[in-house]
């Protein structure tokens, strides 16, 4: 699962997390090729996200739990500006959070 996890985020190449349905009798998968595309498929609060916002929910799509530090180092982003995304989904209710300040942890809702 691991190895899946990292061909799915890199940081350099960010390839969205597919949608993926079972549609009985068959498994639905969808690739987007790029945020706009992918962008252009959601609606309502999705689509208010920017790219980096975007990055940081498919991030937590794939890991469920994550720390500023830890969310940080694996994309690249600053420390402030990896605070700001998460921040913003936090606010949207994408994800919830446990602990205080430097302890903070961030949980996936939807």
């Amino acid at each position: 699962m691991e190895r899946f996890k990292n061909l799915l985020f890199d940081s350099k190449k960010t390839l969205f997390s597919p949608d993926i349905e079972f549609i009985n009798p068959n498994l639905s998968i969808t690739f987007y090729k790029s945020f706009k595309s992918y962008q252009k498929y959601l609606q309502g609060v999705f689509s208010s996200l920017n790219e980096n916002e975007f990055i940081a929910y498919q991030y937590m799509k794939l890991n469920g739990m994550t720390t500023t530090t830890e969310y940080a180092k694996k994309t690249g982003r600053e420390q402030k500006a990896a605070y700001r995304d998460l921040d913003r989904l936090l606010k949207l209710n994408l994800i919830s959070s446990e602990g205080e300040n430097k302890g903070r942890r961030y949980k996936l809702l939807k």
